[in-house]
């Protein structure tokens, strides 16, 4: 029987090295593909009138509230914060760490300029590290006139660029309240809700368009998980149904909060079991094909009683 003769020493521990060299290669790619599509975490939350001015009920708080408010932040610990109802930077700053985030507010802000009453600002709050452009505002979902540039707020417009991965065009949008539920021909809100819905839906239209990826984050005031809802109807039907996610569709809610009463002059304590409160994004947004599945950080009973927090529970999700 012959037998095939070994291989030289030099060729073996050169076939060696090839293959653990082809093992590293592997192993860097997994590696480096890993970090460049780092996934980013986005959370949205409307302050409820946080604002420094005393003149809202709602916004008089203490010290010991904006260290709360701090503290949740913190937990949250997001990369992306979109924000609504915050009247000034020195607000925010009590709630958001100006060392970890950069400010990027509505530019209703400048345009109003002083004012001895609060504001409902939109905005992001980004971590520094984050690479940022400050697009102008949309300033179709104020719902201007040939005579006024609309009393309604803007949708604060913000682009973040990303290893690996299109850019993110991110917009924090605070819709018309008082259509939470109800049909469009009911009621003058409910009219200027779906006109701030076709607003929203050539914005939508446009980024797909460009091919840009895109997420939307912020108070819709209206319950869009609801069955039978005309507004994710309208956006589906309109943008092509499967070219939306709606990441907060199966979020469970359980928001308790405290709520001023007008009319008997006293804070109530209140649970609410829809959401109102959303993040939608286009598939491209995403950084795994699977879909992520948006939380809600809920309020303990202690800290509602103790604390004057916001009538809105943030909502978090990674992208």
């Amino acid at each position: 029987m012959m037998l095939s003769s070994p291989l030289p020493f030099s060729r073996l521990t050169a076939t060696r090295l090839q293959s653990l060299f082809n093992h590293m290669l592997i192993l860097l790619f997994v590696f480096y593909s890993a970090l460049t599509h780092a996934s980013l975490t986005l959370a949205t939350w409307n302050m409820e009138w946080l604002s420094e001015k005393g003149d809202m009920i709602q916004s008089k708080r203490e010290d010991q509230d904006y260290l709360m408010m701090n503290t949740i932040n913190s937990v949250l610990d997001a990369d992306l914060l979109a924000f609504q109802e915050v009247d000034s930077i020195e607000a925010l700053s009590r709630v958001v760490n100006p060392d970890i985030y950069d400010y990027y507010f509505s530019d209703r802000a400048e345009r109003l300029g002083f004012s001895r009453r609060s504001q409902q600002y939109t905005g992001w709050a980004v971590k520094k590290n984050l690479d940022v452009i400050d697009r102008q505002d949309y300033q179709p979902l104020g719902l201007p006139t040939f005579l006024s540039a609309g009393d309604l707020r803007y949708g604060a417009y913000i682009e973040v660029k990303r290893d690996g991965l299109p850019p993110l065009h991110l917009l924090s949008i605070h819709l018309k309240s008082g259509c939470f539920e109800t049909p469009v021909r009911r009621n003058n809100s409910c009219k200027k809700l779906d006109h701030q819905i076709e607003a929203l839906i050539i914005w939508i239209q446009t980024r797909i368009r460009l091919g840009q990826e895109f997420v939307i984050a912020g108070d819709f005031n209206h319950y869009l998980n609801d069955s039978n809802e005309w507004v994710w109807d309208k956006l589906e039907k309109e943008i092509g149904q499967g070219n939306l996610v709606k990441l907060t569709e199966n979020t469970p809610a359980k928001c308790k909060a405290r709520k001023f009463n007008y009319r008997t002059k006293r804070w109530e304590h209140v649970v609410y079991s829809k959401l109102i409160d959303h993040i939608i994004a286009s598939k491209g947004a995403l950084s795994s094909m699977s879909i992520p599945q948006a939380k809600q950080y809920q309020f303990s009973y202690h800290a509602v009683a103790t604390y004057r927090l916001s009538d809105h529970c943030p909502i978090i999700v990674n992208l």
